[in-house]
Order: structure tokens, then C-alpha cells, then sequence
């Protein structure tokens, strides 16, 4: 039987090539990172488990891509540009050496997509399963960064693209929607939208310039408005009708209405919410209008004592018993 590789020669063989100025070929135990002048270091962490965040059916260059792209979507929330990230990899006792190239290989074709490099990491034995934590840096101007914290009465919400593929997408490949509703290009979309988030780096700038406020969407939309809202000491006002939805999370809604819950608050969406100041929201639409984005409004920021409020086409208002994905 084949042996296989010790963690030294794993870093050598298919990390180090991935590493950066001021990594030293990953044969150190730090990085020296250099900070351009007038930039700031923005620094997120994710992290990826076997069962959780993935199955450990799916194809392993495109766990590599989620790993990473979840805390690029961070970065991007922030409104910081991707710069670097280092990775701690916890291998199950079953792991080969082929998972490991085919991990790597996704990790090369992102970093290259994101203009980052690798600045080292660890690898370990993880018995209960395969475990991906990355800790990402980003360059913001000095005066830039953008909290959840500077929401304020009246400021208009905003998302990008779609909410609930992925949450449905979930549900799908776990065999809780009926897989005969959707067609094969349908169920392709929902479960690829699970796997792989596509964080829009484009908008890094327009945040920075333009947001008041900001975060990404990981634990789901409603939930995770209401964690911006308690930072910024807000309430808020939104619109189910104005909330954007994929043809195909439309149609399961419509079919089976309660799963405009798991679409809301599901989580895995990965999307930008953020607020803009209201006497700012022409001049950003003229910033944005060409950028190959859908950008919605959804609502408006209301005062503390208003709450969190969704309201659905007729005026009623929705509400959930759970508002966002919990891990306890």
C-alpha cells in the first residue's frame, strides 16, 4: 500500500507553491505581511466543518472555493479589497493524497480569481471529521471600513443578488424537497448556490464609499438584519415582495408556502445587506447601475423601538420563530 505523505511534505507538495512575498515558502512559523500606506488591515475568520457547511461527498476543489470565499465575502462587507489568508486544514483519518491535490487546485484557481496568496497556515488530525478554518486579510482605506454599526433612521436596505438558494439548496441535496418540482437545471442552480457562493468583490469600493452600514448574509436575511440593527441601535422596515428571489425559490414557495422561512432565514446566501444614507442612494444607484449585480432595496431603517419588521404584500406583518441558522 501506498504511503502516504507526513504534513511537512504536504505543505511542501501543494501549499507552499500557493504562498506569497513575506511567507518565506511556508517554512517559517509567521508571515511578514506589508500594509501599503494609507491602508488598513481589515482581518475575518471563517470556518468549514465535514456535515455542517459541507458533505464530505463534494468534490473537494469546491470545498476549498467556500472556504475561502466566505470570508472573502466578509472582507468584501467591510468594504476591504481580498490581500491575503492563511488556513488551518483538520484532516479526517481517511483523507488522500487526491483530495488534498484537488483541494489545493481550488484553492490556486480562487486565489488567482481574488488577486490573494497564502501566508501559511496548519495542518492537523481531526478525528471527528474534516474541519477548513481560514483567516482572511483585506485592504480598506484608513477611513473607509464599514461596521454594522453606522446605521441611521431613515437610511435605505439594500441586498445583492438573490436570498434562499442556498438554504433550498440544502434542503434539496438532503432530500427535504421533493427533487421531481424542479427541473435539472433548476436543482443544479439551488445546489450549486449551496456549495459555491459568489462573493461580488466588485463591490468592495461602492460599500466604502457609499454604505453606512454593512455585513455579509451567512445565518440567514432576517436574522442576520437584526443583528445589524442591534449594532446600530436601529430598527427597520422591509418588504417581502421587494426581498429578491431566484425562479426557483419562487416556485417552492409557492408550492410550499412555509418554506419562505428556510429561504429567509436559512442562511448560506453569502449576499451583501447594507444601508445607505437616503441622500446618497441616487448617486450610488448611478455608481452601480453598470456593475453585473443585482442590487435591491428592500426596506428602510426605522427607529430602536420599531423593531425588526417584515411585511408582506397586504400589509400584514410575518414573522418567524426562529430568525436565523443557529449552530447551538
Amino acid at each position: 500500500m501506498k504511503s502516504r505523505p507526513d504534513e511537512f511534505d504536504l505543505i511542501a507538495k501543494y501549499f507552499a507553491p500557493l504562498s506569497g512575498e513575506g511567507a518565506f515558502g511556508l517554512l517559517d512559523d509567521a508571515a511578514l505581511l506589508s500594509v501599503p500606506d494609507g491602508k488598513k488591515l481589515v482581518v475575518t475568520q471563517d470556518a468549514l466543518a465535514a456535515g455542517i457547511h459541507f458533505f464530505a461527498d463534494d468534490l473537494p476543489r469546491l470545498i476549498a472555493k467556500k472556504a475561502l470565499r466566505v470570508n472573502i465575502s466578509d472582507l468584501v462587507a467591510k468594504g476591504a479589497i481580498p490581500y491575503a489568508y492563511s488556513i488551518a486544514l483538520g484532516l479526517d483519518e481517511d483523507w488522500n493524497e487526491k483530495w488534498i491535490a484537488a483541494f489545493a487546485k481550488g484553492l490556486a484557481e480562487d486565489q488567482a480569481g481574488f488577486d490573494m496568496v497564502l501566508t501559511g497556515g496548519d495542518t492537523y488530525k481531526s478525528p471527528g471529521g474534516t474541519t477548513i478554518s481560514i483567516t482572511a486579510f483585506g485592504l480598506v482605506d484608513a477611513e473607509d471600513y464599514t461596521s454594522r454599526l453606522g446605521a441611521s433612521v431613515g437610511d435605505a436596505i439594500f441586498v445583492t443578488g438573490t436570498i434562499g438558494d442556498a438554504a433550498l439548496g440544502l434542503k434539496l441535496k438532503q432530500g427535504e424537497i421533493d427533487s421531481r418540482i424542479f427541473g435539472k437545471h433548476e436543482k443544479s442552480y439551488l445546489q450549486e448556490r449551496y456549495l459555491l457562493p459568489q462573493p461580488t468583490s466588485m463591490m468592495a469600493p461602492v460599500i466604502a464609499e457609499f454604505a453606512s452600514a454593512s455585513m455579509d448574509i451567512s445565518d440567514g436575511l432576517i436574522g442576520d438584519l437584526e443583528k445589524l440593527c442591534k449594532a446600530s441601535n436601529v430598527g427597520a422596515e422591509t418588504y417581502l415582495p421587494k426581498i429578491p428571489m431566484s425562479a426557483p425559490v419562487s416556485k417552492i414557495v409557492q408550492i410550499i408556502p412555509d418554506h419562505i422561512q428556510t429561504a429567509l432565514t436559512g442562511g448560506d446566501d453569502y449576499e451583501l445587506l447594507f444601508t445607505v444614507p437616503q441622500n446618497l442612494v441616487t448617486e450610488f444607484r448611478a455608481a452601480t447601475h453598470l456593475l453585473p449585480i443585482s442590487i435591491s432595496k428592500i426596506g428602510v431603517v426605522k427607529e430602536a423601538k420599531d423593531g425588526v419588521v417584515l411585511l408582506n404584500d397586504d400589509g400584514s406583518q410575518l414573522s418567524f420563530g426562529n430568525t436565523s441558522y443557529k449552530h447551538f
